[in-house]
């Protein structure tokens, strides 16, 4: 090795004044594979730095997009509720339409009777609101009620 190293310093000294055309042979077909391996290793360094930061943006994009499914999923259901909730409110009002003799108090379930037996329901309003009992009521889900027992 340092026969070769002497003869690379002497030949790059004396460049123009004498010429070692086969030492510059010898010298190109010895580190021509050296070069080729470092060569690749490098390469091999580069596309793997490149491979790990293309892996790391596909993480971060692929945890974007699964914000923005939850995020979409969320509206979806929000649309279906709201959906539902019209077709409710417009089937209660066509029924209102459709009977104008009667006098209409909008209720809301407040209590159910948790046995099996009987469908006995509490509702938020009374004899404030004008019911009394033995009035008759509708709920559109479940047909006909009667009013059995109305508290102020």
């Amino acid at each position: 090795m340092a026969v070769l190293t002497v003869f690379l310093i002497a030949s790059t000294v004396a460049k123009g004044k004498y010429q070692f055309v086969f030492m510059e042979r010898v010298v190109a077909t010895l580190l021509t594979p050296v070069e080729y391996v470092l060569g690749t290793i490098g390469y091999g360094i580069r596309h793997t730095g490149s491979f790990t930061s293309d892996i790391m943006t596909v993480y971060r994009d692929n945890q974007t997009l699964k914000a923005q499914n939850e995020e979409f999923r969320q509206n979806n259901v929000n649309t279906t509720e709201i959906v539902a909730e019209n077709v409710r409110l417009r089937a209660m009002l066509d029924y209102k339409r459709g009977a104008q003799q009667f006098d209409f108090v909008a209720a809301q379930v407040i209590a159910r009777d948790p046995g099996t037996w009987t469908n006995i329901i509490m509702i938020n309003r009374g004899a404030a609101d004008g019911l009394t009992k033995d009035m008759t009521g509708s709920d559109l889900s479940r047909g006909w009620l009667e009013l059995s027992k109305v508290v102020a």
